[in-house]
């Protein structure tokens, strides 16, 4: 029996997989579910208490979120669990392209993927996107390496992943046709055996996967359409509008991962020059990146499929390009170290720009930014003509790479919700519900004070679109399902919008405006609005408010409150 051996590049794999698991997991309940998010997860509640609801369009997590809560509890952790998980399996992915990719860099993109931004949003909220491109890619690297059961198998569970698989599968297959002259053998896309026998046992196992995990072992049976839900999705989102504007997902990109984007797009730009695998990385991208981007339905899930040939490119482009002789390795590290000292500088004066200046200091701020630059490009002129041009252009690479890395860094905590500002990131699905947990406390206090326990108040929410407030009062006594009360109803509680509150509430109840989400209108951004966001990721945001009434008899003073009370 040959054993396991655990070598040094298997530990760093590992490695870069603890990294993005506690990326992932960490404070994952700390931010509320989003509307997108909640809708999801009231589906899967509603299935899990035996109620009839729709699977939607997501099939997969749709119906393992129900089985989470069947069998465990539903909160906001469990409903974000899988695409956690999922997130972080796709960091061990590049092993098993290090044929295609080298050695050296597909582990390098192991520890990019772990740390990249827009993968890490996503992977902490409740989408289905990452349940699609994590087996997608997994289908992808084994099929080459001939294991078709595995392969099929995770074809399958792509399929129920939801839209976002018929995104990545038309982006692939484009790629894959305008560079198949320049692949080797043509397998450069080989997701199925041309055996016969091999053919019938992969078609076996990929149809069981679909009927078993599209049915959760035939518990709940009509998540079997939910596949072609999926492509209805899709393709609606080619035609729908999503009112999201372009430059909210090309700033997606510029300002989270400019790492991958200046040395990843290097790569692209000389791909006719690389090896056929960079000439089909650089085309799944641009056409990933352009289709995500033009197209009406614009989704932050479709854009992540970009995330991977862009760092595949990056890291390739780093491994091959930062290589020095032994001899010019302590010159090229100093050469670096200056560089980025210089850059700290021009970044600090960047920085001050953002803030309301006298055009006196603003005007030494461009001097400074303008001499540093002068002396930064002084010192690649110096170095190059007194060591060699190599030992210039990898210092200049190296503090550049690191440079980025610490920017993108930054933005990964952000985009995780752990930074400051969540309600300012983009890559999230919905508006920031900036007051969930006062809104929660609330309420609770009005049932401890009513009924004597936290969860005892009939609620309603009247002419408020927000299934992320219906998840908050999930756990109350009942939740009243009409959106417009009838004359014999009087909840414990109501929500309405500001501007639609009913004249009789005045009378019979006591009302506060809470800010239900808060949200930057990227639209109404100035190039100087886009540079503080670049610094400090913050912009001005425009508020969501709601009135939380609480029946007027339940405070003192009221008629209907109890004497001696």
């Amino acid at each position: 029996m040959k054993v396991p051996v655990l070598t040094r590049e298997k530990l760093l794999y590992l490695a870069a997989f603890a990294l993005a698991l506690a990326l992932r997991l960490i404070q994952l309940d700390r931010l509320p579910l989003s509307d997108p998010e909640a809708d999801l997860a009231l589906r899967a509640l509603a299935l899990a208490r035996g109620e009839d609801a729709m699977v939607g369009s997501q099939p997969a997590l749709a119906l393992l979120t129900t089985a989470i809560f069947y069998l465990f509890k539903d909160t906001t952790a469990a409903a974000r669990a899988l695409p956690a998980l999922a997130g972080s399996l796709l960091v061990l992915s590049p092993a098993l392209f290090r044929r295609q990719l080298g050695r050296i860099p597909a582990l390098l993109m192991a520890f990019f993927l772990a740390l990249d931004p827009g993968l890490t949003a996503i992977s902490r909220q409740a989408s289905s996107a990452l349940l699609a491109i994590t087996p997608a890619v997994y289908a992808l690297g084994l099929a080459l390496q001939g294991r078709w059961i595995g392969s099929a198998f995770c074809l399958g569970l792509a399929l129920l992943g939801g839209p976002g698989i018929w995104f990545g599968a038309l982006v692939g297959l484009l790629a894959a046709a305008l560079a198949r002259p320049s692949v080797e053998n043509g397998r450069l896309l080989a997701l199925y055996p041309r055996d016969g026998t091999q053919l019938r046992y992969w078609l076996a196992v990929l149809l069981g996967t679909l009927l078993l995990g599209g049915s959760l072992f035939v518990i709940l049976p009509q998540g079997l359409g939910a596949v072609f839900n999926s492509l209805v999705a899709f393709l609606g989102d080619l035609i729908r509008p999503s009112g999201r504007p372009a430059v909210e997902m090309v700033m997606a990109v510029v300002g989270y991962v400019p790492l991958a984007l200046v040395f990843g797009g290097l790569r692209a730009v000389r791909s006719s020059r690389w090896e056929a695998v960079d000439r089909f990385l650089a085309l799944a991208w641009v056409i990933g990146l352009v289709a995500a981007v033009v197209m009406p339905g614009r989704d932050y899930t479709y854009l992540a499929w970009t995330s991977l040939p862009l760092w595949a490119l990056a890291a390739r482009w780093l491994v091959e390009f930062v290589d020095t002789d032994a001899g010019e390795s302590a010159w090229a590290l100093g050469h670096a170290a200056l560089i980025l000292v210089l850059l700290a500088f021009m970044w600090m004066n960047a920085a001050g720009l953002t803030q309301s200046l006298l055009p006196e200091t603003a005007r030494a701020r461009w001097i400074g930014i303008a001499g540093v630059a002068a002396l930064l490009l002084l010192t690649l002129i110096l170095v190059a003509w007194g060591w060699s041009l190599r030992v210039a252009r990898t210092g200049l690479a190296g503090a550049l790479a690191v440079f980025l890395f610490l920017y993108g860094l930054s933005a990964t905590f952000g985009a995780a919700g752990l930074g400051a500002h969540p309600e300012n990131q983009l890559w999230r699905m919905g508006p920031l519900l900036t007051q969930a947990d006062l809104i929660v406390d609330t309420v609770q206090e009005v049932s401890i004070w009513e009924y004597g326990h936290r969860y005892g108040v009939q609620a309603a929410v009247v002419d408020v679109d927000s299934p992320a407030l219906v998840w908050l009062l999930r756990d109350q006594g009942s939740l009243l399902p009409d959106t417009v009360l009838s004359p014999d109803q009087s909840p414990d509680v109501i929500f309405t919008p500001v501007t639609s509150a009913a004249p009789s509430l005045e009378v019979l109840y006591r009302g506060q405006s809470l800010v239900l989400t808060e949200q930057p209108d990227w639209t109404s951004l100035r190039l100087s609005d886009w540079m503080k966001w670049m610094i400090f990721r913050r912009a001005p945001a425009a508020a969501n408010e709601v009135i939380l009434w609480a029946k007027g008899q339940m405070f003192p003073g009221s008629a209907g409150f109890p004497a001696g009370s």
